[in-house]
């Protein structure tokens, strides 16, 4: 390779400009208390359509005196409506003086965005709704910088290899066979940032307290 400086030094002198990802702070939860009566209409709240793409994350309190029928029902739901169930820690309780089963659980359960509502109105058949808080973070743009980012690092990576296919000199050559894995990485963790937060915008949270 003629010249002093070889094909892979000038590749490693290159400056490979980076977007910053884009932060984009997370709207404050709207909390709906229950009424007098000791619970709420879930069909009375209106999840609205937010658009673009948006991280949707809800908590509901729920009362229910059968812990086992309300766990059952809300795993069902959630799966008939495209959903299920992602983690859960229950408490199924000892029998009561009169025979009632007496207990607490925890479901944290997903659901397409556009099922939500129907999530909601189905806990009114199991139990009474305490209160409802629900969170929406805009992840458009952080989403469109990710896949700007995406596109530059797998160009890179392909330089890389390029240069690779065309030197003779074997220093040269391990050089770029650290920064091709560097570069590979790099690219890894960008993709797996990109599907985390795809996922969270595809299936909304509802944390269900009973």
């Amino acid at each position: 390779i003629a010249g002093e400086d070889s094909a892979g030094d000038q590749f490693l002198a290159e400056a490979t400009a980076e977007a910053t990802a884009a932060t984009v702070p997370q709207a404050p939860a709207a909390t709906v208390p229950g009424g007098d009566s000791g619970g709420i209409d879930p069909s009375a709240i209106e999840t609205g359509s937010i658009g673009r793409d948006v991280i949707v994350e809800m908590y509901v309190l729920l009362s229910s005196d059968d812990i086992q029928r309300t766990v059952s029902s809300i795993t069902a739901r959630a799966a008939a409506l495209g959903g299920g169930l992602a983690s859960s820690d229950v408490n199924f309780g000892a029998g009561g003086e009169n025979g009632e089963t007496r207990g607490s659980a925890v479901l944290v359960v997903k659901v397409p965005p556009d099922q939500v509502a129907t999530m909601l109105d189905g806990l009114d058949d199991t139990g009474t709704v305490q209160s409802i808080q629900q969170s929406a973070q805009d992840v458009t743009e952080q989403l469109v910088d990710l896949q700007v980012r995406i596109d530059n690092a797998r160009a890179s990576v392909a330089s890389v290899r390029d240069f690779m296919t065309k030197t003779t000199n074997l220093t040269e050559l391990v050089t770029l066979e650290a920064e091709l894995t560097r570069r590979q990485t790099d690219l890894e963790q960008l993709e797996a940032q990109q599907r985390n937060i795809g996922d969270r915008v595809a299936l909304a949270t509802i944390t269900i307290e009973v």
